[in-house]
């Protein structure tokens, strides 16, 4: 189906069926990528607080136990924060191959929510991951400021 979109000073025709293959494409794509970048920053931080933490009490010569709750309280939101990363990226997959499904089908745009309830989940498990992975940092500090 070709659309002629008519203006005064010039003429535009759109075939649709291009248009329609290139978002296809373009979810594809973004299904490949996984959302990497998002995933990838808040995996390196949680990660890299982890090994940071474990430098610390390693260079640290005496540590206060009753400190210890913070940085094990940190290591415990990071754990959660990866967790809900590799959640994340799998629920990121199947939102990705039901819009997909949505579109092949025909009913991309007469659904509510084409992604299905793996969008939702994806959403919450970015913000988990987030919180947690902020809430881990704030826990280190807290720790290191308790032990200098």
């Amino acid at each position: 189906m070709t659309v002629d979109l008519s203006h005064d000073t010039a003429k535009k025709s759109v075939d649709y069926r291009v248009v329609n293959a290139q978002f296809r494409q373009h979810l594809q794509t973004c299904e490949g990528q996984g959302w990497n970048h998002f995933d990838d920053v808040v995996f390196k931080i949680a990660a890299g607080g982890l090994a940071l933490s474990v430098t610390f009490l390693g260079v640290t010569d005496q540590v206060e136990s009753a400190t210890m709750p913070w940085v094990f309280g940190a290591w415990g939101f990071w754990a959660i924060s990866l967790l809900a990363i590799l959640f994340s990226i799998r629920t990121a997959q199947s939102a990705l191959r039901s819009q997909i499904a949505h579109w092949d089908a025909g009913s991309y745009y007469d659904t509510k929510r084409p992604e299905g309830r793996a969008g939702w989940w994806t959403s919450r498990l970015n913000d988990v991951a987030a919180a947690t992975c902020g809430l881990g940092l704030v826990f280190l500090i807290v720790f290191a400021f308790l032990n200098l």
